[in-house]
């Protein structure tokens, strides 16, 4: 983990490293930017606004299942 040594302490970026399946090794970056300090949440910072020019559908892929 890397933490910023000016300022406040924030995380820069984290990395992990795990054993894979067959020996090998995966490696996890993550990279930090753009914290928002005492930053004021969204008055509902869970509720799902859909992108603009999106449809709704009751199903992904394949055919719509007919009534009767």
């Amino acid at each position: 983990m890397w933490v910023a040594a000016e300022g406040q302490p924030f995380i820069l970026k984290t990395k992990e490293v795990v054993d894979a399946p067959g020996g090998g090794k995966l490696t996890t970056v993550e990279t930090y930017t753009n914290w928002k300090h005492n930053a004021t949440p969204d008055k509902d910072p869970f509720e799902f606004k859909a992108p603009e020019g999106s449809k709704k559908v009751d199903r992904f892929g394949g055919a719509a299942k007919k009534d009767g």
